[in-house]
């Protein structure tokens, strides 16, 4: 029974370091994104724009109007670098555009990486496949979040979307490997 418990013991440990990482790589992501101001940021998380719900200019437009400083909007790598090397800004350039306009802040949550950017042997069919790159590929992932801040000045960057939940990080959840990619 000793054994036992000690073995629990260092996994409740492991856990708590687990979650204790997760929390101070969030806590400093969001410090870093967020700049300073007088009055609190009010805002939606929205992809009406990617879904072709609504035009940027649209979405831009109904955001002011429901007094919204702020739009957390979901950058996916893999529908401006599908292939490596080519880019297609255009969508996102639209909704940035249209809500800088505006006066609205943007934060990109970056996530979803290329199938070319996966580790080999990655199976995965239908659009929503939420695997973060390859070891291998970490400097194609670092020169993309360099490029959307580069090209994108004046907005936040949100690194993936909830990575400690199966149905947003594949294969499994992996903190270790989250705070290595962050």
């Amino acid at each position: 029974m000793a054994g036992v418990r000690k073995d629990y013991s260092a996994g409740v440990r492991k856990t708590r370091r687990l979650v204790g990482l997760a929390a101070i790589a969030m806590a400093c992501q969001l410090a870093l994104a967020v700049p300073a101001r007088s009055e609190p940021w009010f805002g939606y998380s929205d992809n009406a724009v990617r879904a072709h719900l609504l035009s940027a200019s649209n979405d831009a437009m109904w955001t002011q109007r429901a007094k919204a400083t702020m739009s957390r909007v979901h950058f996916d790598w893999r529908a401006v670098e599908y292939n490596r090397g080519t880019y297609n800004w255009s969508d996102y350039d639209a909704i940035y555009n249209a809500l800088k306009a505006r006066g609205i802040k943007v934060l990109w949550m970056i996530s979803g990486s290329p199938q070319w950017a996966w580790d080999l042997g990655t199976l995965c069919s239908g659009a929503d496949c939420p695997y973060p790159p390859a070891r291998t590929h970490l400097d194609d992932w670092k020169r993309m979040v360099q490029a959307v801040a580069q090209r994108y000045p004046d907005s936040a960057i949100e690194v993936w979307n909830e990575p400690n939940l199966y149905g947003h990080w594949r294969p499994r959840p992996d903190p270790f490997r989250y705070v290595e990619f962050l």
